[in-house]
């Protein structure tokens, strides 16, 4: 038998049902390694019980490295209970009799729970805020296309629990890893107001705390204490108030700013106006800060008490309002800091100084999707069904919900499809460098080419809107719209070719 040097990266699963393959996938993937359903990238095929001579056969043709599902995993925990590159190991190749029964977790429950005024996440629970009247809360529509798998649970569990005790949360990873839309989530679950401020290098601290604005006179009156008596006021003036005060209604504006040019009040004059963060602290909402990493170091470094158990704020810039303990403003007990950043290898990006990172409590990296999470998702927004997901030993599964792309069910063999589609985009998001590839497409380029979750979501609603205005629902239409959405983007013709090797490789073309 064939000696295995060094812990897989990437494996092949052959020969399972369809249970049995969720399970076993959950089990590499909390393990490190990840499941792909290209043949010609993966480390290792693993083989579980349905597996036959001719499947076996044709992995053996490509090259490939066969293991069975018990070999397999005690490879992994004899190299120390996950992949790492370059560990050596002592695992052998299966000889084809040699199969294992996967172990199969118990029943699954719902991931999330709505139950006497808490949400549940996972096995965390928080108290359920209710200000669904708030327009800072965000909206249900936004969240239609959530699929709920493994990574997005496991990003949603690190908000939540940074939220419920208290302690400020950084997501890092790539785009489209779904990190504002766990905040968000999470918001709109527990009926709770956020405010979101998206940073950049043009972003200075005023942005945040708060600046002198110019005011109208009519900001600056107290109305209240005008009336028909106040004698100082012209005739006209007293008139106007006369009238309203018989009417019993305020002043419009008109008549407001008719007194203001009667008596030759100023017209402008200045206030100071509070940021997001001092408003937040002030109201109890969740303040967002979207691209933490582009903005400049001085900017950051006016979050540094707010980010502090328990949070303060002085605000020199404006009247000198003290927040926190001991200070003019309470921060009420629902504020909380939460941020999202690209690693810092994307273009424009700063390295953050390690005193201000340590300062993020929860700092969590939101994984990338594999092939198998875009298949989930792909079959989550087409037919409604979440995936069942391992995580910490649990299993879950959310209830099937209305597919926002229901339509496209009507394509032949569309579940078929769907996976060869998933096989595609992972492959091409792979090539431009995603996931710390190293890129095969767009090398020459100044900035490398993204192939986010974004685009499916868009080549899904391209397929339903040919389908709506009466093109027929078929196979046809996927490449179509690959080739709209997708080859429109490569400007190199050896990427093109590169490109069409990869929509082989998923069998669709």
């Amino acid at each position: 038998m064939e000696k295995i040097k060094v812990l897989p990266k990437r494996i092949l699963l052959r020969g399972f049902d369809e249970e049995g393959r969720l399970s076993a996938s959950d089990w590499a993937l909390a393990h490190g390694v990840e499941v792909i359903n290209m043949a010609s990238l993966a480390d290792l095929v693993v083989v579980g019980p349905q597996a036959d001579a001719s499947l076996l056969q044709k992995a053996r043709v490509k090259g490939a490295k066969i293991v069975a599902w018990d070999q397999f995993q005690a490879l992994l925990l004899a190299g120390g209970g996950g992949a790492q590159n370059g560990k050596k190991v002592q695992g052998y190749v299966a000889e084809e009799e040699v199969f294992a029964e996967v172990p199969l977790e118990g029943k699954a429950i719902h991931p999330i729970e709505v139950r006497n005024g808490m949400l549940r996440v996972l096995d965390l629970e928080l108290p359920i805020v209710g200000l669904d009247g708030d327009s800072r809360v965000p909206a249900a529509e936004q969240f239609a296309h959530i699929c709920l798998d493994r990574s997005f649970l496991e990003t949603l569990r690190a908000v939540a629990l940074g939220v419920l005790y208290g302690i400020p949360v950084a997501l890092e990873g790539e785009t489209a890893a779904s990190k504002t839309s766990a905040i968000l989530f999470l918001a709109h679950l527990l009926g709770q107001p956020v405010v979101r401020l998206n940073l950049s290098g043009h972003t200075d601290a005023s942005e945040l705390v708060g600046r002198y604005v110019p005011a109208d006179a009519a900001a600056m009156i107290d109305w209240n204490t005008l009336t028909p008596d106040t004698s100082w006021l012209r005739e006209d003036s007293r008139k106007i108030l006369a009238t309203a005060a018989a009417e019993g209604r305020a002043l419009h504006d008109a008549e407001r700013l008719a007194i203001i040019g009667r008596e030759q009040f100023p017209v402008t004059g200045w206030h100071f106006q509070e940021g997001y963060l001092p408003r937040a602290m002030r109201y109890g909402w969740w303040i967002l800060l979207d691209e933490l990493n582009l903005a400049e170091t001085q900017v950051l470094e006016r979050l540094n008490c707010a980010l502090e158990n328990p949070p303060s704020l002085v605000l020199s810039e404006g009247n000198g309002s003290v927040f926190g303990r001991g200070g003019d403003v309470p921060v009420q007990a629902g504020f909380r800091v939460l941020a999202t950043m690209n690693p810092a290898e994307y273009a424009g990006r700063a390295v953050l100084s390690k005193a201000f990172a340590d300062r993020w409590g929860v700092w969590h990296q939101a994984a990338v999707p594999g092939e198998r999470e875009i298949e989930q998702m792909l079959r989550c927004l087409v037919f409604g069904e979440h995936p069942r997901v391992l995580i910490g030993g649990r299993a879950y599964k959310a209830e099937a919900v209305r597919p926002v792309f229901g339509s496209l069910q009507d394509i032949p063999e569309i579940g078929g499809l769907l996976k060869r589609l998933a096989v595609f985009h992972h492959g091409i998001f792979r090539a431009a460098g995603g996931a710390g590839a190293n890129p095969t497409i767009g090398r020459l380029n100044k900035e490398r080419y993204s192939f986010s979750r974004r685009i499916l979501l868009n080549l899904l609603r391209y397929v339903e809107e040919r389908i709506r205005y009466g093109a027929a629902a078929e196979e046809s239409l996927i490449p179509e719209a690959i080739q709209a959405l997708y080859l429109g983007r490569i400007r190199e013709e050896a990427d093109r070719r590169a490109v069409n090797n990869i929509l082989r490789a998923g069998g669709l073309i």
